[in-house]
């Protein structure tokens, strides 16, 4: 068998059909398909029992696991030589495994992270994701790009002792993308095969710190014994300014005193950055000034709006 695709899913009943469908209808026909049902409480077995072929595969979890110890249920589970994983609100393109499977057929090294490029939908327009080419540092190309998990498959073998951390919320697939790309190839389709959705349940769009999340990972990259020595300097500096930059915003909707530690943190951490001069005017809309001195009041609110 040529391709085990892992599907996990919570509660998604009105979507999952739709996941589904896309890879009953793939070209080629050499897969399994597992879908790991993470406890779900709406009609998601009902769903699945209607799915007759038998290529596809039901697990469930008790209690509700998460979908990263979802996926890693998947990753134990599938038979196939390579590895895919599609989420359960989004979905292939008919052609998406064939064209994994020409590229692996054409592939000096078949013991790879191969991914596609992608189209993001969103309710009122399309967004295309066209990768830039994989430079000379994958572990840096995987998480400046966020490469999106759905358009990636993986030899077997890259995942014979790398998991998902279950520890992670947010980017947990980045993180394991760094680990696996450390030691392995990682090659680029430039054909677009998936389609992802943006929606009001996705888990971007109903966390309301995104970031800070996203900071615990990559510490953890950096930290990395194989990881951490495969990046600069710099580019360390810069991934956690830009997310740093990033939480600032979400801390001043949290309320002044959160607001006040986030701008604290980032000007003793990165006292030269160029934007430092907004971030000391915000700092004092933090305090009581800005209640006795309007003007700061107004121009704290125009610098969150312009800078973020």
């Amino acid at each position: 068998m040529l391709f085990s695709i892992v599907i996990p899913t919570y509660n998604r009943a009105d979507l999952l059909p739709r996941a589904i469908q896309s890879v009953l209808g793939q070209t080629l026909g050499d897969w399994e398909l597992i879908v790991i049902d993470d406890a779900s409480t709406d009609e998601t077995p009902a769903v699945l029992a209607g799915f007759c072929d038998p290529r596809l595969r039901v697990f469930r979890n008790q209690p509700n696991r998460e979908r990263s110890a979802s996926r890693n249920r998947g990753i134990e589970a599938a038979r196939g030589d390579y590895i895919c994983f599609l989420d359960s609100d989004d979905l292939y393109l008919p052609h998406h495994l064939e064209t994994l499977a020409q590229a692996i057929a054409s592939a000096q090294v078949k013991e790879a992270m191969f991914f596609t490029h992608f189209l993001r939908k969103h309710p009122d327009r399309d967004e295309p994701v066209d990768y830039p080419p994989v430079g000379g540092n994958r572990v840096e190309y995987v998480i400046r790009h966020q490469v999106a998990t759905p358009t990636t498959c993986f030899h077997r073998s890259l995942l014979a002792n790398e998991r998902f951390d279950t520890r992670l919320k947010i980017n947990e697939d980045v993180e394991l993308f760094a680990r696996v790309v450390a030691k392995a190839p990682l090659v680029r389709l430039t054909e677009v095969t998936v389609h992802t959705f943006f929606h009001p349940t996705n888990t971007m769009a109903t966390v309301a710190d995104a970031i800070s999340p996203q900071i615990v990972a990559m510490k953890k990259i950096f930290a990395h014994p194989v990881t951490g020595r495969c990046l600069a300097p710099e580019f360390k500096r810069e991934i956690m300014i830009g997310l740093r930059h990033q939480l600032i915003p979400v801390a001043w909707k949290r309320g002044r005193w959160a607001a006040f530690q986030a701008l604290i943190s980032f000007l003793v951490h990165y006292p030269l950055d160029p934007l430092n001069r907004a971030k000391c005017i915000l700092l004092l809309g933090t305090t009581p000034l800005a209640r006795l001195i309007p003007s700061i009041g107004r121009a704290s609110a125009t610098i969150i709006d312009r800078y973020y």
